[in-house]
């Protein structure tokens, strides 16, 4: 049996030699009004409050809160 070896581009490596991770844009939305658009076309509207490594937390305008899980997140607009 022939084993090859593949060119494989190494990993980025930090400082600390830990790998590089690259940052969501959570936080670009937080304090906003935004319209939250699901994969199956549902939509929420609200203001986000914090945003995490997995879940936004939504205020709408009722008062309901809400944390939704960005993998289910389609699309994120800003309406202001």
């Amino acid at each position: 049996m022939i084993l090859t070896v593949m060119n494989v581009s190494p990993r980025i490596y930090n400082k600390e030699n830990k790998p590089d991770i690259h940052p969501d844009f959570g936080e670009e939305f937080v304090r906003h009004k935004v319209r939250i658009t699901f994969g199956n076309g549902k939509e929420l509207e609200g203001v986000i409050l914090e945003g995490r490594k997995y879940f936004y937390k939504l205020v709408t305008p009722d008062g309901r809160v809400y944390y939704i899980n960005k993998a289910f997140v389609a699309c994120l607009e800003f309406l202001e």
